[in-house]
């Protein structure tokens, strides 16, 4: 089962990128496959949602993550995210700086959607 999947909330078409509870490699596989499928997508045309719950980053995950971030800017319209909790945080917020990229940040995935199906 992919980990990419569309959805649709409030008539709006989200993507959604699962990487909760995966592993380094599977985190570097995810990142490869995301890359090519918003690829396909036309210019500030997604919503896109991500899950990191439970997931640990190291360096090379890290910086798979952030050229993701890099790669989606032209394709997203708006982000969000969910998952991130405590030292987590601290990577969170140092992609953010680094990218130059601004996600939403929610508790749970319905809030996500509800925010991103008004953007």
């Amino acid at each position: 089962m992919s980990r990419i999947n569309p959805i649709q909330y409030q008539g709006k078409k989200i993507l959604y990128l699962d990487f909760s509870g995966l592993d380094k490699q599977c985190i570097l596989d995810l990142c490869t496959e995301a890359k090519a499928t918003v690829a396909k997508e036309p210019p500030k045309s997604l919503l896109t949602l991500s899950n990191f719950t439970g997931i640990h980053f190291d360096n090379e995950s890290t910086k798979a993550v952030q050229d993701l971030a890099k790669h989606d800017e032209p394709y997203v319209k708006a982000g969000a995210v969910v998952g991130i909790t405590g030292l987590l945080m601290v990577v969170y917020n140092t992609m953010m700086t680094l990218t130059g990229r601004k996600f939403e940040m929610f508790s749970d995935e319905t809030k996500a959607k509800d925010w991103l199906a008004q953007q």
